[in-house]
């Protein structure tokens, strides 16, 4: 500071100029510095937030995962219980055609022994 008090009064330049001049090197240095912290917050805020991004498109790709072994599995029980369905119909079907055949043949009997019987009479 010397020096430049000196350099002044010396060419008979105002002071205030070289103070000036001398105080704005290191304000340009702090404001490049400054620009380059806030660089870097924001590269690692930034790289901070690809990491989470990252992190949520692994669970979401887990999740439909997830979602289509569900789906299969709720398809798989739906042909199960359709085949089923479709058994105990066609069982509810035989059953009726026994009962059927059962009255069928009950009647046949009745209608033979009246035969019989009327066969007998004669």
């Amino acid at each position: 500071m010397k020096k430049l008090i000196l350099t002044a009064i010396i060419f008979g330049l105002p002071l205030f100029a070289f103070t000036v001049s001398a105080q704005d090197v290191p304000a340009k240095e702090k404001t490049e510095q400054e620009a380059q912290d806030a660089m870097k917050k924001q590269e690692k805020q930034m790289s901070k937030q690809e990491k989470q991004l990252n992190k949520q498109e692994k669970q979401l790709a887990k999740q439909q995962k997830q979602l289509k072994q569900q789906e299969k599995q709720l398809t798989k029980q739906q042909k199960q219980q359709e085949k089923a369905r479709k058994q105990q119909e066609k069982a509810v079907k035989q059953q009726k055609k026994a009962q059927k055949q059962q009255e069928k043949a009950a009647r046949e009997q009745k209608k033979a022994e009246k035969q019989l019987r009327k066969n007998q009479g004669q």
